[in-house]
């Protein structure tokens, strides 16, 4: 019996991709549940509003992370052509951005920004 990276990457990576999906969209459901019961409490929309976004961008950035990782055991484990890798790149590219502007969303700062 010999192992097979090429097998073992790409298991690795679609357990990665599903449980981002999964933590994108049960973020989601969540983030719902806890929007309407903040509707309920909440004197004002804009309270609503302000914790339904955060929760749901920190499910968004998660889930994000577990897509990008399942990208990068992919394409570790593939031929690596060239396309793949530009492909890649510009998905990282965008995650990398819409992290900077859900940090800008969540705490009202730029990730370099002091605290």
């Amino acid at each position: 019996m010999s192992f097979d990276f090429s097998v073992f990457s790409d298991n690795a990576s679609t357990i990665l991709d599903a449980m981002g999906v999964a933590f994108i969209f049960g973020g989601a459901v969540l983030a719902t549940l806890a929007g309407v019961a903040t509707a309920f409490r909440a004197e004002d929309l804009h309270a609503f509003y302000r914790s339904y976004r955060h929760n749901l961008a920190r499910s968004i950035v998660t889930g994000l992370d577990f897509l990008v990782a399942g990208d990068i055991i992919r394409t570790v484990g593939a031929d690596f052509p060239l396309s793949r890798a530009l492909s890649l790149a510009l998905i990282v590219f965008i995650r990398i951005i819409i992290s900077m502007e859900f940090e800008f969303t969540l705490y009202g700062r730029w990730p370099w920004s002091k605290k």
